[in-house]
């Protein structure tokens, strides 16, 4: 992915998973999130930095971070691999795992259907029962609510329901931006896995995107997720690059 391919999917990661903190300078992104997440409160680095511009950006991220009372962390991406070094000087160290960003199209998706016996249905903005199914703690679903509210970004969160029990079995989330649909918080209850819910999820996602003119659909797959990573590619996704964390911690 040449440079300009990658800015460009950089913005819509930080769109379609949007701080409900931004600042940037000289194409440094700095996000906070009240700590949910790593994306969400960590820096985006938008442009290849020389080593001494480098240290001038790193200080200020340290202070805008210790401002919020968080750790400044990075996201390193091929645009910002170069920078470790510098990094590395000032303390900074690998932190959590990465993950690998994957592009599909989304027209070819929109073929993947709801199995019998399931109902799909989505909304703007996650219920309790989406909520139940995802884990997220209600600290955690504040922040979720706040960052999707319906109105920007662009969102919808499907629902898949057993028809006989009115189970949740399956949830996620899709967001749209620049022609783009990001998908994220993609669960199966463990009753209805390997029945290709995950698959109906991602097609429901895709017809609707489609109606909003996105023909490209990314998702992001933690490193070592090997299971999940397989099933992206027999769906036609493609890794594009990857990213890991740095951090000053404590």
């Amino acid at each position: 992915m040449d440079d300009e391919s990658l800015v460009r999917m950089e913005r819509i990661l930080l769109a379609t998973w949007p701080p409900l903190e931004v600042e940037e300078r000289d194409g440094w992104v700095a996000g906070a999130n009240g700590g949910f997440t790593g994306r969400a409160n960590s820096l985006t680095v938008l442009r290849r930095t020389d080593p001494a511009a480098a240290h001038d950006l790193a200080g200020w991220a340290e202070d805008w971070y210790a401002q919020r009372q968080a750790p400044p962390a990075i996201r390193v991406t091929p645009l910002s691999a170069s920078l470790e070094p510098v990094l590395a000087e000032r303390g900074w160290q690998w932190w959590r795992n990465g993950a690998s960003v994957m592009v599909g199209d989304t027209v070819q998706l929109t073929a993947a259907e709801i199995p019998a016996g399931y109902t799909a249905d989505g909304a703007a903005i996650a219920d309790a029962e989406w909520y139940e199914l995802s884990g997220h703690d209600a600290d955690a679903q504040n922040v979720l609510n706040a960052m999707f509210d319906g109105t920007s970004p662009i969102s919808r969160h499907v629902t898949i329901r057993h028809d006989d029990s009115g189970m949740v079995a399956a949830i996620g989330r899709g967001v749209v931006s620049d022609g783009h649909l990001a998908i994220f918080g993609m669960e199966t209850a463990p009753a209805h896995r390997r029945r290709g819910l995950a698959t109906a999820v991602i097609g429901d996602l895709a017809r609707w995107a489609t109606g909003l003119d996105a023909d490209r659909v990314t998702l992001q797959v933690e490193v070592g997720n090997d299971r999940a990573h397989s099933l992206y590619e027999t769906l036609g996704f493609d890794d594009v690059y990857e990213y890991g964390y740095l951090a000053l911690l404590a």
